[in-house]
């Protein structure tokens, strides 16, 4: 019965093992101009802490509003992205609407062991 027990505990938790939690855009197809400015904030942020023309950040190629942004963002200025290269910077991110305070937005960026986030009011800009 125990045993029992604590797999129904766990259960909910396999579910969130099996989504790729690394690259989330949960706000781009209902916010996509808010979301397309938040890419460029979170790229400058980068800029404070990495050398552009010296730096690789490895992050998975993703077809989402931010996702599609944030590296054309970082291409611009002057970060090379790569899917595959074992010696770049660990890149990931998760773009979503804070539950607290609907209408606004929350970035957390991973970045070789450094996080920053950042939150913003959207302007539903369609």
């Amino acid at each position: 019965m125990r045993t029992f027990l604590l797999a129904f505990l766990f259960l909910p938790l396999w579910g969130c093992a099996a989504v790729n939690s690394n690259l989330v855009d949960q706000i781009g197809t209902r916010y996509p101009v808010d979301t397309h400015a938040l890419a460029i904030e979170a790229a400058d942020e980068l800029c404070l802490h990495y050398y552009p023309a010296k730096t690789i950040f490895r992050m998975e190629h993703t077809e989402t509003v931010f996702g599609t942004a944030f590296e054309d963002a970082l291409r611009k200025r002057g970060f090379a992205v790569s899917e595959t290269e074992p010696s770049g910077v660990p890149l990931s991110y998760v773009v979503d609407e804070l539950l607290d305070a609907p209408g606004t937005a929350y970035v957390r960026i991973n970045a070789g062991g450094q996080s920053f986030s950042m939150h913003r009011a959207l302007r539903q800009l369609r």
